[in-house]
């Protein structure tokens, strides 16, 4: 199983499709499918999908890989379309439990740059 983590990307903090469809068990592609489906009231109501696209393996070739960087409610709509299977519901856990770090790492880091001198940040 693989790490499921949030990253601050463009001032939002976001998770990989490719972690999401990895936890839940499911292809990248069919989690791909299901974002598409539901591209426009996703994005009417949380925001517009921040599509990424990487580089082809090397040796392989073929297309360029797309995947999305999901914001928090983005992914939790996206999974609660999943039935609750055990690695479901322990990927939503993880999900709920990923953001949290993130923003608290985030709240952390906007503590001690507060903290810090104004004289101190202009050397």
């Amino acid at each position: 199983m693989s790490n499921l983590s949030a990253f601050e990307f463009n001032d939002d903090l976001v998770v990989d499709s490719r972690l999401i469809a990895s936890r839940l068990g499911i292809e990248h592609q069919n989690f791909m499918k299901t974002i598409y489906t539901y591209e426009t009231l996703v994005e009417q109501n949380f925001g517009v999908f921040l599509f990424q696209t990487g580089k082809p393996k090397k040796g392989i070739g073929g297309r360029p890989e797309k995947y999305v960087y999901l914001t928090e409610d983005q992914a939790t709509f996206l999974m609660t379309l999943s039935q609750n299977r055990l690695e479901v519901v322990q990927c939503k856990v993880d999900l709920v439990k990923a953001f949290s770090k993130a923003k608290e790492i985030l709240r952390r880091q906007q503590d001690v740059q507060r903290s810090v001198p104004y004289w101190y940040h202009r050397m």
